[in-house]
């Protein structure tokens, strides 16, 4: 009895650890300064520079390849068409990938309320137990990511097949994101 009963307490301490990893990234992530604290201005029309320096930064690992028209966006991520400038969002066509790349240029002050929406939109995905059991660390490592009046909903990348640990799997989950933080902060800093 008293086996069953540590058996059940120890499942019980893993899942909350799995739960507190999964909600202890917030996935914001706000880059409106540069690396000595400085404000950055971002020019206007840099969304298609964006998103080839981040489609050539995952190479044969970029999924989405089906872009959304302004309906399917605005109703899929709620956001509110009157706060975008302009726009871009991919998914991929096969249903089993999460695979996903937001990028919005804002309307001048809205940025605040795009990044509102687009983290609602992750906290959707986080709540939502149906997805397949390959995509979780994905979407546990998805960012929002902001750059002056531009905002980013980032879920790209490889899926770590070697390590069964989620930890493990999320942590490389996290380095694939990465990559497009970096792509941006490339372009932002050209």
């Amino acid at each position: 009895m008293k086996k069953n009963t540590l058996f059940i307490l120890g499942l019980a301490a893993i899942l909350t650890m799995g739960i507190a990893t999964g909600c202890g990234n917030s996935g914001t992530v706000d880059s409106g300064s540069t690396n000595n604290g400085e404000q950055v201005s971002v020019e206007s029309g840099l969304i298609s520079t964006f998103h080839e320096a981040i489609r050539n930064a995952y190479g044969d690992n970029y999924l989405p390849n089906t872009q959304l028209d302004e309906e399917s966006f605005t109703q899929k991520y709620g956001v509110d068409k009157s706060n975008v400038k302009n726009f871009l969002a991919e998914i991929p066509m096969i249903g089993t990938f999460v695979d996903t790349l937001v990028i919005v240029e804002t309307q001048e002050g809205k940025a605040d309320a795009v990044e509102a929406s687009l983290n609602e939109y992750r906290d959707v995905l986080l709540a939502d137990t149906m997805q397949y059991p390959m995509n979780l660390a994905k979407i546990n490592s998805s960012v929002v990511y902001r750059v002056d009046e531009y905002v980013f909903f980032i879920m790209l990348g490889a899926i770590d097949e070697e390590n069964e640990e989620e930890s493990a799997q999320l942590s490389f989950a996290q380095d694939e994101v990465q990559k497009a933080i970096d792509a941006i902060n490339e372009v932002v800093n050209q």
